[in-house]
């Protein structure tokens, strides 16, 4: 199809979108594709489509939540998991650039006894890093078992049964996991370890920090909360996934979330896209790549 000329904003080209191309296009030939958003031209050569090259940019919000850390060992004197490191703001990207993403998963419990004041058992393990591209949320501290002290992580562990101290959190993204009980410090027999941090606060002794509420996703969910000391709870249950949450005493973290959303109908593609309020969201609940 030739260019025609519209007689009084200069040449306009043809439209097409990426499916209904000429069939049987000419060396050359030119066109807008409403599917790519940017005038194309074909190359027979090779008989390809090329895009003229100028970079387009939009903007992108985003929350990176890593795994939250594993809970100490033992039924009562286990610490509570520290939640995973939370990362949220604005970037802006370029289209048709594809960018890594990276959903971290919870924390292991501490092995050894899973009953009532035995003791004996080991620390459980950080949660792993979340990341989209350069950004990396790091993952939440393991809570400690009798007498150790909770790891440093996005938010800290909490310290176990003992004169122990909870774990650090990173700048930015957690806070500091609680101490254990020491000596004149008895809440519950004497089994007193410290609960993990949160994104939203620092633990307080056996309680843990609280986590981080955000609306991004259209709904409002709180994110990387830390995980309780052991020796409070009756029912113990592991941290749910893709919510960053440390893992109480003698269970699990909960896996990270990779979330991003931006104004207007879906550009991107990647993760579970939804739209809410005229923004379009797309969520990661597993490794992927997103490409804008």
């Amino acid at each position: 199809m030739p260019l025609t000329l519209d007689g009084s904003a200069g040449v306009t080209q043809p439209t097409w979108t990426t499916a209904t191309r000429p069939s049987n296009p000419s060396a050359g030939q030119m066109g807008f594709n409403s599917t790519l958003g940017y005038p194309e031209w074909y190359s027979a050569s090779d008989s390809t489509w090329y895009g003229f090259s100028q970079t387009r940019t939009y903007n992108v919000e985003y929350l990176i939540v890593a795994g939250g850390g594993g809970g100490g060992s033992d039924s009562d004197v286990g610490g509570g998991g520290g939640g995973g490191g939370l990362l949220s703001g604005n970037t802006t990207i370029n289209t048709g650039i594809s960018y890594s993403i990276t959903v971290g998963a919870g924390g292991s419990r501490g092995s050894g006894p899973d009953s009532t004041g035995t003791g004996g058992g080991t620390n459980g393990t950080n949660g792993s890093n979340s990341s989209l591209s350069t950004f990396v949320a790091i993952g939440g501290g393991a809570g400690a078992t009798r007498n150790t002290n909770g790891l440093a992580g996005g938010s800290g562990g909490g310290g176990g049964d003992g004169a122990t101290s909870g774990g650090a959190g990173t700048a930015g993204q957690g806070n500091a996991g609680g101490n254990g009980g020491g000596s004149g410090f008895n809440q519950n027999s004497g089994n007193d370890s410290g609960g993990g941090g949160g994104a939203g606060g620092a633990a307080n002794v056996w309680n843990p920090g609280p986590g981080f509420t955000s609306s991004i996703t259209g709904s409002t969910v709180t994110y990387a909360a830390g995980g309780r000391g052991s020796q409070l709870i009756s029912t113990k249950i592991d941290s749910a996934s893709n919510t960053g949450d440390g893992g109480m005493g003698v269970r699990n973290g909960g896996s990270g979330v990779v979330i991003l959303r931006y104004i207007g109908t879906p550009r991107g593609t990647g993760g579970t896209i939804t739209q809410s309020s005229g923004y379009t969201i797309h969520t990661f609940t597993t490794s992927g790549t997103f490409t804008a």
